[in-house]
């Protein structure tokens, strides 16, 4: 459709991710294959029209551009909320169904595509989902970590309730709520205990040389 190779699209999905994200289609079993969003198919349609050696240029062997643009990142920030994972089409995946991919997983392989360290830069959870959501993500930071994988960080985002775009509404999602008529915010007071928790097993001033916690 596109007047080039599958093998050619297959090493420009790999190379080019031209969409932050881990997009993956998976079939019956637990095999999966990439899969471009509808702005990363235009994209893709662009870029095929170009020159292999233009995108593949023989000055940088073995290494697109994706390569090359990672030469000038220092980290890379990725976001992961409870809805991330989905059916096409359908319903979102929800944390401990079968088809939930683990976030330790998706921090490895972001950290292999752009060899670089990672953090997470936005999570958070509505209501009192809140501390369970954030206990679950860094756990699953100090499970990546414990696999070798440079985890820089969590930044929790809103650390404020805020009026939803689509419609609005409150939507509880931060450390602080909404302030009232006389401009006073209330604080999540089992957020706030989950993040001093988390904070205490994350920093790395509590880990001694044999990688235990002292807390």
């Amino acid at each position: 459709m596109l007047g080039v190779s599958e093998e050619f699209l297959h090493d420009l999905s790999i190379e080019m991710e031209l969409e932050d994200g881990c997009l993956s289609v998976y079939g019956p079993g637990d095999e999966y294959t990439p899969a471009f969003t509808p702005r990363e198919s235009s994209a893709c349609a662009s870029l095929s029209q170009s020159s292999p050696s233009l995108i593949f240029p023989s000055a940088w062997p073995d290494r697109g551009p994706h390569r090359m643009l990672t030469e000038l990142l220092d980290l890379v920030g990725l976001n992961f909320y409870p809805d991330n994972q989905w059916y096409f089409g359908g319903s979102t995946i929800p944390l401990g169904h079968h088809a939930y991919r683990p976030l330790h997983e998706m921090l490895a392989e972001a950290e292999r595509r752009y060899d670089r360290p990672v953090f997470i830069a936005e999570t958070g959870a509505e209501g009192s989902a809140r501390p369970a959501w954030l206990h679950y993500v860094c756990s699953e930071v100090e499970t990546a970590r414990d696999l070798g994988v440079s985890v820089e960080g969590v930044c929790l985002y809103p650390v404020l309730d805020y009026p939803g775009w689509e419609n609005e509404r409150v939507c509880p999602v931060g450390l602080l709520s909404m302030p009232n008529e006389r401009g006073q915010r209330t604080v999540c007071s089992t957020l706030a205990r989950e993040l001093r928790r988390q904070q205490q097993i994350l920093d790395p001033a509590t880990r001694v040389a044999d990688g235990t916690r002292v807390l």
